[in-house]
């Protein structure tokens, strides 16, 4: 779930424009673009990219960088970067963990129970062929 802001066209009425948030001045959206309160949590959707499994060896590293993404709080400013250059993936991640409310590590739980039971359904087709 995702509770804040997301980014919208500006809108033409002055009235309108005083519940958005304006980016600052140098933003190369400054002009176009601004941040709009949302009124009801949405969930984030991956285009094209699924989260990884959560117990996966080969697919750990990718797992990382998109609960990372998702969860905290980041942007490609200097001032906020998903992690420092010197900090290696697993710390920022194991980081995150430690502060996650316990409604964030409900829905990594939820994402990895999909696979689980997506291998529970593959397992028992498989069984019922024999």
């Amino acid at each position: 779930m995702f509770r804040g802001y997301v980014k919208d066209r500006k809108p033409k009425s002055k009235t309108q424009r005083k519940t958005y948030l304006k980016f600052k001045p140098g933003h190369p959206q400054h002009t176009t673009h601004c941040l709009k309160k949302l009124d009801e949590p949405v969930v984030p959707v991956l285009k094209g990219y699924h989260v990884p499994r959560n117990d996966s060896e080969k697919d750990r590293l990718k797992y990382i960088v998109v609960i990372l993404a998702l969860f905290k709080p980041w942007s490609d400013a200097k001032s906020s970067p998903l992690k420092t250059p010197d900090t290696p993936w697993e710390e920022a991640f194991l980081q995150l963990e430690l502060s996650m409310p316990p409604e964030h590590v409900r829905i990594t739980l939820n994402m990895q129970l999909l696979y689980q039971t997506r291998d529970a359904k593959f397992d028992f087709a498989a069984k019922r062929k024999t």
